[in-house]
């Protein structure tokens, strides 16, 4: 297994430096005097550059001990009578948007009473059985691997994201930056299946 992108970039080059903030906005990029953000949302800078890295597919689970609690999941419009744990900064925060089997799209809209932006957060509070998660599989990789959280609804399909690397301007792009940049890319190629959720 490849050591996290971070950790092989100091590792190459020693003489750089990194200053890395998780669940930055996009939007703060510039004010914030921020060479590089990756994210799957789209920024309201339209002037920021753009380097496409990948696609993830979110999935929707829960605990177990949720699924025995609460009514089953047949189809997309059963989410309303759930508790969805929601990310604040999602395109569209009440809406989770699905395809059917035969590819159509689907928005449900989504209710529930926890919002945040953390990880960390909305993992615990979905092995807790507190509500529905739907995020990215690498998220949760462990979490479904050790069955601690269960895929429902496994014939609709979360729609899938573009993820990008966002950065002010490519012609004061320093080399450093563009280095990190291209081993950005190189790793999401080798991350690939990793992006896509496996009910196998």
């Amino acid at each position: 297994m490849s050591p996290p992108v971070v950790t092989d970039f100091l590792t190459r080059h020693p003489e750089a430096s990194v200053d890395l903030r998780t669940e930055l906005r996009t939007s703060d990029l510039v004010q914030l005097g921020c060479d590089l953000a990756v994210s799957a949302l789209q920024p309201p800078d339209a002037t920021l550059v753009r380097r496409r890295l990948g696609t993830v597919r979110p999935i929707v689970c829960g605990a177990p001990l949720y699924l025995q609690k609460h009514p089953a999941l047949q189809a997309p419009v059963d989410l309303a009578r759930h508790n969805c744990l929601r990310h604040p900064y999602a395109p569209f925060p009440d809406e989770w948007h699905v395809e059917d089997p035969a590819g159509n799209p689907v928005v449900v809209p989504v209710s529930g009473n926890l919002i945040t932006n953390s990880v960390e957060s909305m993992r615990s509070a979905a092995v807790a059985g507190v509500g529905l998660v739907r995020t990215a599989p690498f998220h949760i990789a462990d979490l479904l691997a050790s069955r601690a959280l269960t895929p429902v609804l496994s014939d609709y399909r979360a729609q899938s994201l573009d993820i990008h690397a966002f950065y002010p301007s490519r012609k004061h792009l320093s080399a450093k930056v563009r280095v990190f940049v291209d081993l950005l890319v190189d790793r999401f190629r080798e991350q690939e299946l990793c992006l896509e959720p496996n009910f196998g």
